[in-house]
Parts: structure tokens; C-alpha cells; sequence
């Protein structure tokens, strides 16, 4: 009877090791900068279908941070999108546009994987913004 137990536990961590496993990760994103930046993550279903939207988060300089996955287990994130901020976390004026990059496992892939941006802060200047794996995210100078 013991050795059933034993087996039956065994069972019981590899099948909630494999739940685990298909919960979607979280995209870290990581501001290798000296300026502020408003992300915001979309992951959608196989097929490119029921997109999901994350909130927007303010990454600081220097920081990294996780943005949680915002939908069903089976969703993949698809692309970011990254918007300059003052270091109030409000976005540059609607001359400076956001950069979009898309996953290297997006299904969709709208947009590359690498982008480039102008801060509206002049000692910023340009930025780039690569997916450099599936679940992170640098915002380089």
C-alpha cells in the first residue's frame, strides 16, 4: 500500500510540474538606460487570435521589471510596445512614437524583433528595444 502512495504522489508532482510548466511566463523587461519608459506587453492565442493587453508599467533606469501574463495559460507574448516618459512616468508629447517589437515566438510577428526610438529628453537620445529571448525585453541606449 505504500509503495501505491509513494506512486501516486509521483504522479501528482509531475502532472502539477507540467501545469506549471504551460502557465505563461512573465516578460521582464530591462531598461539598460538613463531614462524612463512606458511598456505595455500583448500575448495572444495560436492563430493570432483573442489578444490580451497588459497595463501600462513605468520601468525606471537601471530597472527590471516583470509584466505578469494578462490571459489563459496557452497564450504566448506577441510584441511590446515601448513609449519614452519623463521621469514622472508621463509620456513624451505625440511627436516622439512608440516602438513595437515583436517575440521571437510570435505567431503574428507585426513587427521586428529590434526597433529604435528618440527620447523626447535630449541627454537621452536614441534607444533600441530587442527581444533578446522569448520573455525579455532591453531597452538599450
Amino acid at each position: 500500500m505504500n509503495q501505491v502512495k509513494k506512486t501516486l504522489l509521483t504522479l501528482a508532482f509531475m502532472l502539477a510540474g507540467v501545469v506549471a510548466f504551460a502557465q505563461p511566463a512573465p516578460v521582464n523587461i530591462t531598461n539598460n538606460t538613463s531614462c524612463h519608459y512606458l511598456v505595455r506587453a500583448v500575448a495572444v492565442e495560436p492563430g493570432c487570435i483573442n489578444p490580451c493587453s497588459t497595463a501600462i508599467v513605468c520601468v525606471a533606469p537601471g530597472a527590471t521589471v516583470p509584466i505578469p501574463p494578462c490571459g489563459a495559460p496557452h497564450l504566448v507574448w506577441c510584441n511590446v510596445q515601448v513609449i519614452a516618459a519623463d521621469a514622472n512616468c508621463q509620456p513624451c508629447p505625440a511627436a516622439f512614437t512608440p516602438v513595437n517589437v515583436s517575440a521571437p515566438n510570435d505567431p503574428c510577428a507585426p513587427y521586428p524583433m529590434r526597433a529604435q526610438g528618440k527620447h523626447c529628453d535630449a541627454q537621452c537620445g536614441i534607444y533600441t528595444v530587442i527581444f533578446v529571448s522569448p520573455t525579455d525585453v532591453h531597452i538599450n541606449p
